[in-house]
């Protein structure tokens, strides 16, 4: 459902922005104007009756009364404080689902000014919107271990206590997207752009991962940022994060996921609304990071992810999507998740197992972490999954797991077995 919708907003914005370079104004204020107007046209389309939503502009507002820079386009819940023979409404940061900066142009310069422009919405902060499921959720898929206590979180190592802190300030802000109409002309030097801003900035206070917007939108091209909301990119061996990709599909595939995942998540909207959701967008990595102290300064390591325009293009937009194929040793301790904890340092099961496997229990804990499904904390081993589930494909004798909160594993197996149809499978 959401790439059909998605499919036919970009249809329609493609179609009103050749309507709109049509127009013969060269005033600035105004062509600025048509711009906000449509692009708050294609949110309206965008959204739910039943939910209090409006598309509107102004400023975002705090418990202190402190406001943010103009913004071009909000999406709010309920009613704002009109600003007096404006069009512009002032909103409590608590109501705003989503921040919007809108540019005709936009390339390097452009690209500085709406960063900096949207900026301002991070000083505005409702540390009440926090929401602790899709936290923990974000931490999961990222670091792939359980969520730490909260007592627990300064005894963290450096890299992991930082990255705790920028996932909980991305789980309270608004979603911010920078949506530009014309401008680069490939996806190569979109990225460059975007790492000559960060390059230029490495010693500046303030250019920490927080800092950027969620989504940022060039033409046919955006830059995403995989802070688990909901795209993620797990750590990589050396404990950096894949915090920035690129994405060369339609852009309002991502635009509606964001903005309907943090309605998902905070103001119930079903997640029957995505559908099957059996295709996944395939980001390409960008900017990674990590958390450092750097001359008793704590501050963070960027590195740029170079690929050939050739490299890029090889990469194609959608894969599908599929569960985690496990082995039989992986496949017994991952059932017995399914039940209850287990104990992960006991000398009689760990025997037990190596002499069943020919594989010590450590080893494959540590597979299933990689595979996001389990983790070790407190001594125990312990689910990644909320609502995990396991599979046996009787026709290959193949054990498959994955999450299934959202019914997307119950659909994978569903359809596996409607083109196998004369097998069966298992499934815990």
């Amino acid at each position: 459902m959401i790439t059909t919708i998605a499919d036919l907003l970009e249809e329609f914005r493609l179609k009103e922005t050749e309507v709109l370079n049509a127009q013969n104004v060269v005033h600035g204020p105004t062509i600025g104007s048509m711009y906000e107007g449509l692009t708050k046209h294609v949110l309206r389309k965008s959204i739910f009756e039943g939910m209090d939503l409006r598309v509107t502009s102004g400023f975002i507002e705090d418990s202190e009364g402190h406001l943010s820079d103009q913004m071009d386009c909000l999406l709010v819940r309920g009613p704002g404080k009109i600003i007096p023979y404006t069009d512009n409404h002032v909103y409590q940061v608590s109501n705003v689902i989503a921040v919007v900066e809108v540019k005709k142009n936009l390339y390097s310069k452009d690209l500085i000014e709406a960063d900096q422009n949207i900026y301002s919405v991070n000083n505005i902060r409702d540390y009440s919107a926090f929401h602790f499921e899709s936290f923990e959720r974000q931490y999961e898929l990222i670091v792939q271990e359980t969520l730490p206590a909260r007592d627990k979180v300064t005894s963290l190592p450096l890299w992991k206590h930082l990255l705790y802190a920028s996932l909980l300030v991305e789980n309270i802000l608004p979603v911010r997207i920078v949506l530009g109409y014309h401008g680069f002309t490939t996806e190569k030097k979109f990225r460059e752009s975007f790492v000559g801003y960060l390059k230029n900035n490495l010693n500046t206070y303030g250019f920490g991962p927080t800092r950027f917007p969620n989504l940022i939108v060039c033409n046919k091209y955006s830059l995403i940022k995989l802070n688990g909301l909901p795209y993620a990119s797990p750590l990589q061996h050396d404990n950096y994060w894949n915090m920035y990709g690129s994405y060369s599909g339609n852009p309002m595939v991502l635009v509606l996921e964001l903005i309907w995942s943090r309605l998902a998540y905070k103001h119930g909207l079903p997640v029957s609304v995505f559908g099957e959701d059996m295709k996944l967008e395939v980001i390409k990595p960008l900017i990674k990071a990590k958390g450092i102290n750097h001359n008793g300064q704590n501050g963070w390591d960027y590195g740029y992810i170079d690929l050939t325009k050739q490299e890029l293009a090889s990469v194609s937009e959608t894969d599908n999507w599929e569960p985690a194929f496990l082995t039989e040793a992986q496949a017994a301790i991952y059932a017995d998740l399914l039940r209850a904890n287990l104990p992960y340092d006991n000398e009689a099961i760990n025997d037990k197992f190596l002499a069943k496997y020919g594989l010590p229990v450590e080893q494959v804990v540590e597979e299933l972490r990689r595979l996001g499904l389990a983790a070790v904390d407190n001594g125990e081993i312990v689910p990644l999954t909320k609502r995990g589930k396991l599979a046996l494909l009787r026709d290959k004798q193949q054990w498959v797991a994955g999450e299934d909160s959202n019914g997307r594993f119950q659909n994978w197996v569903n359809n596996y077995l409607e083109q196998n149809t004369d097998q069966s499978s298992d499934v815990s």
